[in-house]
């Protein structure tokens, strides 16, 4: 990977602060919608953000590795990881995003929001020096030990299952090129969550299964990239069949 223009490095520290800065009054906002609007509840939030701060002590690169079903995914497995008073002094451990573009671009509201909160935008039909930036610009993130939440999925699921099909191997790349990144894998779903939607319903309750891995691997390159994302995978498709044996 190329390394990262000072001009960029300046821009994302600057986004970083900006984002603390507001995270007082955003962060509750957020959760007050998700507690009390919404009325969402995650199981085992207590254990979850225990589990989370005793791997941040280790301070080493990691990458956040969830399923996909809903636009507030990546938001709620914010919320599970930390508390808002955790995150407005460790703010550099509140997880990265890469959403696209096209989901956020026609509100101006949800631009801030999404700026405010640490997510990189990526336009999927972008051009190559587009993504080739925002490559860049993770893999910078990680070597200051700054959490990256990506979907290894790439987009929502609509069969309510994971798209083993549609699998991108951005993740293994990362794990590969940069030494010592360890991968916390996440399934978490609504209860009442059959397939793809835009929102969770009002009222759910979130199943949740977590588990921290050390990539192996034994080749190089790309298929590297690819062993380890296959061993991603593997992690949420036994937690998903763990979810489907409780909610047939």
């Amino acid at each position: 990977m190329n390394q990262l223009k000072l001009k960029y490095k300046i821009l994302l520290q600057v986004q970083k602060v900006l984002g603390n800065i507001a995270f007082f009054i955003l962060g509750n906002l957020v959760v007050f919608y998700f507690k009390y609007i919404k009325k969402y509840k995650i199981n085992q939030i207590k254990e979850l953000r225990k589990f989370y701060k005793n791997i941040i002590k280790k301070n080493k690169p990691l990458l956040i590795c969830p399923n996909h079903l809903t636009m507030l995914d990546s938001a709620l497995i914010q919320w599970a990881l930390g508390s808002n008073w955790f995150y407005l002094f460790r703010f550099d451990k509140f997880p990265w995003n890469i959403p696209a573009k096209e989901n956020v671009e026609k509100s101006i509201l949800f631009r801030i929001i999404t700026y405010l909160t640490k997510c990189i935008l990526i336009d999927r039909n972008g051009s190559k020096e587009h993504k080739d930036l925002i490559v860049q610009e993770l893999a910078y993130l990680l070597t200051k030990k700054e959490p990256i939440c990506i979907f290894i999925e790439g987009t929502r699921s609509p069969t309510g299952k994971l798209l083993e099909e549609q699998i991108n191997y951005g993740a293994g790349q990362f794990a590969y090129d940069i030494p010592e990144t360890e991968i916390l894998i996440i399934y978490f779903r609504g209860k009442n969550q059959t397939q793809k939607s835009d929102f969770p319903k009002k009222n759910e309750e979130f199943f949740v299964r977590y588990n921290l891995i050390k990539p192996q691997y034994h080749s190089k390159g790309f298929r590297a990239h690819r062993e380890i994302t296959l061993q991603i995978l593997q992690e949420l498709k036994n937690f998903e069949n763990e979810y489907f044996s409780f909610y047939k």
